[in-house]
Formats: C-alpha cells, structure tokens, sequence
C-alpha cells in the first residue's frame, strides 16, 4: 500500500509540474467568469427590435402598449439596480432585505425579493426620474450618470398595400416575405427586419378559457397569434399575453364588483425573512451575503479540482499502464 501511494504521488507531481496543468487550472474560471461578462455585454448589445400589432376586435391595443412600456421600464429597472450595485458609495455585504439602511439599498433588496412588486413601486413613484435622485446621495463622487437603455421593442407601421381589416391568414401571408427577412419594415426614418406580428382576431373573446368550461380542441389559430421566427426570446409574447390577461381579469373584476386596488394591494403584501446563525457572536447573528460566499465558495473549488482530476487523469492512467506494461516486459526479458 505505501508503494501504492509513492508511485500516485510521484505521477501526481510529475503531472502538477506541466505546464498544462496549471494552464488548465488558471483558465477555467476565467471562462467563466467570460461566460459571464459575455452574456452581460450580449444582452446590452441586443438591437431594438420592431414588430407590428394588428387587433381587430379593438379592445387590447391598449393592454398591448401597457405590456410594451412596462418590458421597457422592467430593462430601465434591471439595469439601474446593476448600476447601483456597482456605484453605491460603499458596498455592505452584511446588507439583507430585512436591514436596508437607505433608500438605494430598499430597491436593491426589493427587486431581489419580488421583481413584480419593485416594478409596481417603479412606476407607481414616477419611475427612473425618482430613483436617480432618490439614488444620488448614496452614489460615489467618480462615476458617470446613469446611461437610459433605449427602448427594445419598437412598433412599426404596416406596409402599404396590406389591409388590417382583411382576414388573418391574408394578413399573415402578406407579412410572410418581412417575417422571414426577404423585406424590411420601416419604421419611421429607420428601417430594419420584422421581429414579430402581433395579430388579435375579431373574435378573440370566444377563446377565452374559463374555470369550469369544458376544454376545445387545440388550434394553430386559438388566442392571440404572435407570429416570429426567433423562438428563443419570449420576452415579447410573454410581456404581451400577462398584459391582456390582466386587462380581462381586470374586466372580470369590475363585473364581480371587486375592488382591483385593495386586490393588487393584497397580492405586493410580503413577509421578510431574517435568517441567523447561533454559532455567531452576539448582535452578529445576522446571515450576511460574505457568510453566504463562505458557504457555497469551498463548494466550487472541489468543483474546479474535479475538472481539473478529470481532465488530467487520462494522462496519469497511461503512465501507470505505461509503468506496468514496461514491468511485464522486464521480466519477460529477464526470465529468457
């Protein structure tokens, strides 16, 4: 057995002086850490992207729109947290939702908490307007003011010669040719490839499914058609049908005679949870995110030395069949 060990510590050590090795070990969390900052530099860089809505029973143009703008400040929210987070004055990681010291800190623990709720408040307090002054005092003296992100999604006039009054699957086979990217749209000066077409059918209303009701056959055509090639980004459908949803149930509301105010009230009502260690010094007990990081850091470094084992152990495994195979010969030799 101590052979054993001998000959694993000196392949181990053998592999630990390559220069791959450490190579190896020094470059996996830079991809990561690239991965990250790739994806952060890809989302910003996302062009805006235009699409057309034609609603032909004329009741959720407005609901449509509401989801637009709301998508729009949810960007302007995200990415002004993020600048907050980067820029306050001084960063605390004892800081938890349950003892925000300031204002500043409030929003950050708020979006982290219910993303919907800091949204409702937003707009509700007038929106990035407050926020910047509402931020300033706790923002270092050295950074550059908040940049406003542009709008993502931008409404395009339908070409001329297409009718909105005509029939969905005319209406559709005419936009084709711009949903594919045969033609641009334009919108405005600008011009550029249809991202999506929105299209609510007259009769949208009879689709609307009830508790209770006996389910129809599913249809290509059923509900709300949003027609895109990109499958990937459901930012566009989702914002979109959350908004129509909420304007009907808003309207099931005022039938029932049910006060939507107190309701929306009642759903942004939250409990904080305040989470203590006992092995902690008195007035110290507070879970922190520094006590978090300690927690879940020793996790990814047995991680990456797994990686690492893994990606390394073939070329042990050859050296000892290498050395073993060497023995056989030896002795093969030997014994002639």
């Amino acid at each position: 057995m101590k052979m054993i060990r001998l000959i694993a510590w000196r392949e181990y050590m053998e592999n630990v002086r390559t220069k791959g090795f450490w190579i190896t070990i020094l470059i996996i969390p830079l991809i990561f850490i690239g991965m990250y900052f790739l994806q952060s530099a890809l989302s910003n860089a996302t062009p805006s992207r235009y699409f057309i809505l034609i609603d032909q029973s004329g009741q959720y143009e407005d609901a449509v729109a509401v989801a637009i703008e709301r998508e729009h400040q949810r960007h302007i929210l995200q990415e002004f947290v993020n600048y907050l987070m980067e820029n306050r004055e001084e960063t605390d990681l004892g800081l938890t939702a349950a003892n925000a010291s300031n204002a500043a800190d409030k929003l950050v623990d708020d979006f982290d908490a219910d993303g919907v709720a800091a949204l409702e408040q937003w707009l509700e307090n007038g929106g990035l307007d407050y926020a910047v002054a509402m931020a300033s005092p706790y923002l270092r003296n050295d950074i550059k003011a908040f940049e406003k992100p542009g709008p993502q999604f931008i409404a395009a006039d339908l070409p001329a010669g297409i009718s909105a009054a005509a029939t969905p699957e005319e209406i559709v086979t005419a936009l084709r040719p711009y949903l594919i990217g045969e033609r641009e749209i334009s919108s405005g000066s600008e011009s550029g490839s249809l991202f999506a077409l929105i299209l609510i059918p007259e009769n949208i209303d009879g689709d609307i499914a009830r508790p209770g009701a006996m389910p129809t056959a599913q249809g290509t055509n059923r509900g709300v058609q949003y027609w895109a090639r990109n499958l990937t980004d459901s930012r566009l459908p989702d914002a979109i049908i959350r908004s129509i949803n909420a304007e009907i149930r808003e309207s099931e509301y005022a039938n029932l005679g049910v006060n939507t105010e107190l309701l929306r009230n009642v759903q942004r009502t939250r409990m904080p949870m305040s989470q203590l260690d006992p092995s902690a010094a008195a007035g110290e007990e507070m879970v922190s995110v520094a006590d978090t990081f300690r927690q879940f850091a020793p996790i990814g470094f047995v991680y990456l030395m797994f990686i690492s084992l893994m990606q390394n152990v073939q070329y042990l495994l050859s050296n000892t069949i290498e050395e073993k195979s060497n023995r056989i010969i030896e002795v093969l030799l030997a014994s002639v």
